[in-house]
């Protein structure tokens, strides 16, 4: 797919977005960073964004079951994945941002044993937190 890559998965990104939700829901640690790297690449597809929004109601809560999985790059693969959704649709992510921080949070608190996790979450978290106040004016500047 040299060069149609991205027009192919436009055209059937109906169907990939769903067989992605259900690749979130497996237990296999490499089909899940699998899963969670193709719905973060997928968010920059054409028309992709108007696929995602009618299904954050599964898309967000298997992301972010993800976030506590006990194979760390899962984990750093779902919040990298949700980053990037956030990006693309904050007004539509908004009703997720209490278990968006708290996820951030617990990582950092509890499960900070991989350096490069801890960072990206941080990165998470200062990306989540700099949307909401741009876009919405929920976190005022200290």
């Amino acid at each position: 797919m040299e060069n149609r890559g991205k027009e192919i998965v436009s055209k059937y990104r109906q169907d990939i977005c769903q067989f992605y939700i259900n690749q979130l829901g497996k237990s296999h640690h490499e089909i899940l960073k699998a899963a969670c790297r193709v719905m973060k690449e997928f968010t920059s597809v054409e028309g992709s964004i108007e696929v995602i929004i009618p299904n954050l109601g599964q898309i967000c809560p298997l992301l972010l079951k993800l976030t506590t999985h006990e194979n760390p790059e899962v984990r750093l693969y779902a919040f990298i994945a949700i980053e990037k959704i956030v990006m693309k649709c904050p007004n539509e992510m908004k009703t997720f941002l209490p278990d968006l921080i708290d996820a951030g949070f617990f990582q950092l608190t509890f499960n900070f044993q991989a350096l490069d996790n801890a960072q990206e979450v941080a990165k998470f978290l200062a990306t989540i937190r700099n949307i909401y106040n741009e876009v919405n004016k929920i976190f005022p500047l200290i």
